[in-house]
């Protein structure tokens, strides 16, 4: 699935490019920000799974068990 790494990319870039100064000084004062993100990004996901035709453990290979 592509949309997985997507987030981590761009938390990377933030990390990598922002001024750690101005990163903290933004993260305490917009909680509500990130909750709306993280549910957004879930539901994205959830959709996806949903509405995917082959069972949730092929489209998510990280959640299927293990063949002995």
């Amino acid at each position: 699935m592509v949309i997985v790494p997507l987030p981590a990319a761009a938390l990377a870039l933030v990390t990598k490019f922002a001024a750690p100064r101005a990163l903290s000084a933004w993260i305490p004062r917009s909680p509500p920000a990130w909750i709306v993100a993280s549910s957004a990004y879930a539901l994205v996901v959830w959709s996806m799974a949903v509405t995917s035709r082959e069972p949730l453990s092929a489209a998510m290979p990280l959640t299927a068990p293990l063949k002995r």
